[in-house]
Formats: C-alpha cells, structure tokens, sequence
C-alpha cells in the first residue's frame, strides 16, 4: 500500500522537522509578544490526518477499546462541569491523546535501514544545531533563545519551552548513550550536545546529567571507579548545596520559602493554593473516578497529580497504562528498565509531560533507535504489539 510504504519511510522524519520548525515558529511570537494561530492549526489539521490514516491502517482493536474509554471517561467527567466541552479542554484531552495515535501508528511502520539512519542523521544534525543557537544565545544575550521570560538563567534555543526542553534533553542523552554506547565520549555531536545542555537552566536537565554520567562512568573500565563515583557524587552534593543554598536564584528561594518549595519550583504552593481548593469545592465520588477540571490551568505542574486531576483516578490508571502498551513495543534489557524508571521517577515532580507533541516524537525516535539498535537485536524486538 503506498500510505502504509510513505508512512514507514518518511512519516517519522516529516512529523519530527514540521513540528519542530512549527514549535520554534511559536517560540518567536511568544518572545516577541504577538500570537499566531499557525502552528496550532497546522498541528490540527497533520494530527486529524494522522487519525484518518491510523483509521485507514488500523487493525488492534485493543487500543480502539482503551482510545473509546478514555473518550468516554472525559466526556462522562466534563459533563458533571457547570461549563462542558469547552474549548481549552477538547484541546487538553486531544494533546493527551496524539501521542497514544502517534505511538500506535508507528507501531505498524516497518522503517528500512536505510530510512532509520536518514531519520536519525536529521535527528542528531538538529540537536546539534540547536545546541550551537544554545551556546550563540548564551554569549550574545540573545532573548529568543532563552529558556524563561524573565530574570532566571537558561538557554533551550528553539524549543518552545523550558519543559519542553528538558524532556526532549532527557530523551536525546538517552538515545546517544544507546546509540553509541562506548564509542560516545569520542563522538563530537555528543560533545557539543552535551555541553550545551549545562546552559539550559532546568534542574530536570541537571539531575538527568547526574544520572546519567553515573550510569556511563559506571560502564568505564576505571580503575578505583568506586573512588572515582564518591568523589563525583561529592562534588555533585557540594553543588547542590550551593545552588540550594548559597548562591543563586534557588538558593533566594530557599531562604524565602524553603528548601521543598525551591526544589519543586513552587509546585507544591501552587497544588495547595489552587488545585486542592478546586478538587475539595467542586469534586464528588464520579470526578474521583473519572475527573473533571474546568480550567486546566489550575493544574499543580506535577505529573503525578495532573494526570489524575484531568482524567481522575481509574481514568489515570487506563490512560497511563494505554500510553505504556503503545509506546513499548521492544523488549527490556536492565539498561533500558533502569532509565525508563528514573524517567518516571523525574517526571513525578514536573508537568506537561503528556501533553507535549515533541516529547511523543523524541520518544518515538528513541524507540526507532532501540529497534535498530544492537543492545536489543530486531529480530528479538516482538514487545506489547497484540
């Protein structure tokens, strides 16, 4: 079929260039102050084209019971709201749900080799360039390419946002730690990436840089590498301590608010000030199961609330479980495990993770490179496609 044979070959690469140039077409208009439509409504109308054509291609209907419930249980949900269906919140559960079609469409690509080392020479190329924008802002203050609107320090060049870019950083450390694995530390693409990502001023950045120089170390073959790992892990506890403490635009808000309020960026005051006054005032046993927020803006910017808050606890549970089941189509070995559990374990602590389009396309990435990748080899890469 030539949809399925374009889809297998250019679908990927096309989603990940339109959608990036479109987030850095944003990014300008915010920083400029003035708004545009465009983006918004091109991402629309690829991602109603994408539905068409997993409706076209479709055959699992596991997933089309769980993408039916889901539906079901934020109509159920919005309905129990003064206000129904507004707007805002079609767009919020279409965000949550384009990264599950995305997911299950690719599932059903069989990319050539050829295709795969096409897309991930994009996908590298446009890390790096975007690193090289990142080091350009740093030096010339150059307020497009910064990370925040405001006083904070950070340069993401021309991710849309400061989450944004750290999920899709996050992502990228992975995939080069899989793609090259001893060979990295000779690789001068890794290098400018990595680099740039000390600039990008989000703990979320810098606590995935942690962990992951601990887990390459831990792969050298270094002598005293236990003494090598204490002594990082000390001179990462010393930075810390002075980041929190000492100096710095943390360190300010520690001593205003406290170590927990800094570490979480004021999260935990905005759950607490804005949405457990909503859930007590306007929740019953049905919004528990099922959720129901009128304004999507009263959110905490944690995860591990926010996907509750929107789809309610049972609604949670089946969209967490839909997103795994789509997305996991290869096989763990530990590696894969222990950074799939650390991931999680960050994305507790902060938000939009599901509602990010480019975080569903750097995954998508990551999983192509874990296919054609030896640690798992393809023929064994049979995963959850039932």
């Amino acid at each position: 079929m030539v949809l399925n044979r374009y889809l297998s070959e250019y679908g990927l690469i096309t989603l990940f260039v339109l959608f990036f140039a479109l987030d850095a077409l944003g990014k300008t208009h915010i920083f400029s102050k003035t708004t545009t439509t465009i983006p918004m409504i091109i991402k629309g109308i690829m991602s109603g084209g994408i539905i068409l054509t997993l409706a076209a291609l479709y055959k699992n209907k596991k997933v089309f019971i769980l993408l039916l419930i889901l539906a079901l249980f934020f109509a159920f949900g919005q309905w129990t709201l003064e206000i129904p269906f507004s707007k805002k919140n079609l767009i919020i559960f279409g965000k949550f749900i384009t990264p599950l079609i995305f997911f299950e469409l690719f599932n059903k690509a069989e990319i050539s080799k050829q295709s795969a080392k096409r897309l991930f020479n994009v996908f590298e190329w446009t890390i790096v360039i975007n690193s090289v924008l990142i080091f350009v802002g740093f030096i010339f203050k150059i307020k497009l390419f910064e990370s925040y609107i405001g006083p904070r320090f950070g340069y993401n060049g021309l991710f849309i946002t400061s989450g944004v870019s750290s999920y899709c950083i996050l992502i990228s450390l992975a995939y080069f730690y899989f793609s090259y694995k001893r060979e990295l530390w000779k690789n001068i693409k890794f290098w400018i990436f990595f680099v740039s990502c000390f600039f990008i001023g989000t703990k979320v950045v810098y606590l995935g840089i942690l962990v992951f120089l601990i887990a390459t170390i831990s792969q050298l073959n270094i002598s005293k590498g236990k003494y090598v790992l204490l002594l990082f892990a000390t001179f990462i506890g010393a930075l810390f301590y002075i980041s929190f403490y000492e100096v710095g635009f943390f360190a300010k808000l520690t001593h205003e608010k406290g170590i927990v309020s800094s570490f979480l960026s004021l999260r935990n005051e905005l759950f607490m000030d804005r949405t457990l006054p909503f859930i007590q005032e306007n929740w019953d046993w049905k919004n528990y199961l099922f959720g129901g927020v009128s304004n999507y803006d009263l959110r905490s910017q944690m995860e591990v609330i926010d996907i509750f808050l929107f789809w309610g606890i049972l609604g949670g549970i089946i969209y967490l479980y839909s997103y795994g089941i789509t997305f996991v189509t290869f096989k763990m070995n530990k590696a894969l495990v222990l950074f799939f559990v650390l991931f999680s374990i960050i994305l507790l602590f902060t938000g939009n993770f599901f509602v990010y389009t480019m975080t569903a396309l750097f995954l998508l990435i990551l999983r192509m490179q874990i296919l054609h990748s030896e640690i798992i080899p393809k023929q064994e890469s049979h995963g959850n496609n039932s």
